[in-house]
């Protein structure tokens, strides 16, 4: 009464419970990626949380020129 009888169990269960795991696995390394992700761009670094915050002024103004100083041909 407790053995089990191979012969009768259909392939579909087989395959659902493979099928089944795979998912189970897939969802877990997404989780895992996710709040590891999460983690870490909630860390806050000391050395640049002290750091004053510095802006190089020349880059910025040298690449609005680039972008937005180019002449345009329209023909």
């Amino acid at each position: 009464m407790l053995t089990i009888d191979w012969a009768k169990i259909d392939k579909f269960y087989i395959v659902l419970v493979i099928v089944l795991v795979f998912l189970t696995m897939t969802l877990i390394i997404t989780f895992r990626t996710v709040f590891s992700a999460f983690n870490t761009a909630y860390e806050i670094d000391p050395a640049t949380a002290a750091a004053p915050n510095t802006i190089n002024e020349d880059n910025i103004l040298e690449s609005y020129e680039w972008i937005f100083g180019k002449d345009v041909n329209l023909e």
